[in-house]
């Protein structure tokens, strides 16, 4: 059986990575094979149009399973950080009741949720708010609808959840914005991020809640790595002559 799990940036996936002992498959690819289920994990890149483009090629080469996971924003006030947040739009029933059953065993808090796509970073509180107000969303992330709209069409479940390294009191470093869409910090960011010295609080802020998401994705992503690996194997014994 084979698994692709899309994931915005390599600092989302870094601890699931170790945990699975994947190896490097490419530039943006990881890969690791038990039990007859090979599981594949590309970084998509940030925003719609970078997971839209990733999601197609994925979807050309063939695969028994597509999963799209990482960070998301709060946009309620019920959403805490280190929160899983399961995407409800066109769902695969048996893969929300699995990270739903590992989340529950894990003592994490899961959501179910239409998650809303923003075209850019909601940095602020008030911009949060307003995006919750007007979506009803009790999340949001930048590549959702574009590998809800590759799925759409090819009429497969959208297989999503997040984990919430924001809520929505908190701000996150104007700096930001000069994140490249690959995930990494160029100059400008560094530059901009020392000029704007009233920020700092944020930064410290967001790497520790972002640990917390870090590692609440990994724990789910681990458990329902093995236990698709757990049902997969007496099928794979079964077939053997």
């Amino acid at each position: 059986m084979n698994v692709c799990i899309l994931i915005p940036t390599l600092g989302e996936a870094k601890e699931f990575i170790s945990a699975s002992q994947m190896r490097q498959n490419g530039a943006a690819s990881f890969a690791h094979e038990s039990r007859g289920v090979r599981v594949a994990l590309h970084i998509c890149g940030m925003g719609v149009d970078n997971a839209r483009r990733q999601t197609e090629i994925v979807l050309d080469q063939g695969t028994d399973c597509l999963i799209l996971a990482g960070y998301c924003g709060g946009l309620q006030k019920n959403l805490r950080l280190g929160d899983v947040v399961i995407d409800t739009q066109d769902p695969d029933p048996d893969f929300t009741g699995a990270v739903m059953r590992i989340a529950g065993a894990r003592k994490l808090v899961v959501h179910q949720s239409a998650i809303f796509t923003s075209p850019r970073l909601l940095a602020t509180p008030a911009e949060k708010m307003r995006a919750g107000v007007q979506t009803g969303a009790l999340a949001v992330d930048m590549e959702g609808s574009g590998v809800l709209e590759c799925c759409r069409a090819r009429k497969l479940p959208f297989r999503s959840f997040r984990t919430v390294s924001d809520n929505v009191t908190q701000r996150l470093p104007g700096a930001l914005k000069h994140i490249t869409l690959d995930g990494k910090a160029p100059l400008r960011f560094w530059c901009a991020l020392a000029c704007r010295f009233w920020e700092w609080p944020d930064v410290c802020r967001m790497l520790l809640t972002g640990k917390l998401a870090t590692k609440n994705l990994a724990t789910v992503l681990v458990d329902w790595v093995n236990e698709l690996m757990e049902n997969e194997t007496p099928r794979q014994v079964q077939a053997g002559p």
